[in-house]
């Protein structure tokens, strides 16, 4: 996911991926996903209970996720548009594929 971020943020078209893309909801979301798994950490420090620690790390995948899901938005929208524009098929093809295989881990 970080390339495709790196991707997403050094692509030509800033402006049209500023649009698309809302760095500062995703930046709030990740810094209260870092918040969550510090109180993950605090509950397993504690002893609390395994169901309590289960559905905070559920929270947690949900939340990651949804940064996951526009980040790909983006990545779509802007930057494999903007390769296919430019005959680079084959390569926004590839990263592609290699996304879903991730995916599907």
């Amino acid at each position: 996911m970080v390339v495709i971020a790196d991707n997403i943020f050094m692509n030509e078209n800033e402006e049209i991926i500023s649009s698309v893309f809302d760095k500062t909801n995703a930046f709030n979301r990740l810094k209260k996903i870092k918040g969550q798994i510090e109180g993950i950490i605090n509950l397993i420090e504690k002893g609390k209970c395994c169901t309590d620690v289960i559905t905070q790390c559920r929270a947690v995948k949900g939340a990651i996720s949804k940064v996951e899901e526009m980040v790909l938005e983006a990545h779509l929208k802007c930057c494999v548009v903007d390769a296919i524009k430019n005959n680079k098929e084959e390569k926004v093809i590839q990263e592609i594929l290699d996304i879903y295989k991730l995916s599907s881990k």
